[in-house]
């Protein structure tokens, strides 16, 4: 973090629009502060902000981040962001293996521990499986 931060590790400009974003809902351009607390499909953080489920991607489950909009979707309440800074890190975090990771688009999870990566295929298998009554009674093992 750099030292023109404020007392709760954010900084200084980042806060002041986020609290001015919190009376709205998000548009393009907002600087928000999100606590994640789920994976969407891609493997992007997930953090409820308004009525509005932004995704993040590289962010973790458990995160506090910074991040700017780059898109709000017209169609339903769902926004995008690009991740600016992590104000608290997620104890699943781990450096990823591969240099290329964030630039290549492949493996998106790299950052997260297997375990966490195994729990979170899981619980998206299992989430898959139920939504068909046939299936229903099925669980996923690892």
């Amino acid at each position: 973090m750099n030292d023109d931060s404020s007392t709760d590790g954010i900084p200084a400009q980042a806060s002041t629009e986020g609290a001015s974003a919190l009376r709205a809902a998000p548009r393009d351009g907002d600087a928000l502060t999100l606590t994640c607390d789920d994976l969407d499909d891609e493997g992007a953080g997930l953090a409820a902000h308004v009525g509005t489920r932004v995704h993040v991607a590289a962010a973790l489950p458990g995160e506090r981040v910074v991040a700017t909009v780059t898109h709000v979707s017209s169609h339903r309440p769902e926004a995008w962001a690009r991740l600016d800074a992590i104000d608290h890190l997620s104890p699943d975090r781990r450096p990823p293996a591969c240099a290329a990771f964030g630039s290549c688009g492949g493996c998106v999870l790299q950052h997260l521990d297997v375990a966490a990566q195994l729990g979170w295929k899981a619980r998206r298998l299992g989430g898959a499986l139920a939504a068909h009554a046939v299936l229903a009674g099925v669980s996923p093992s690892e």
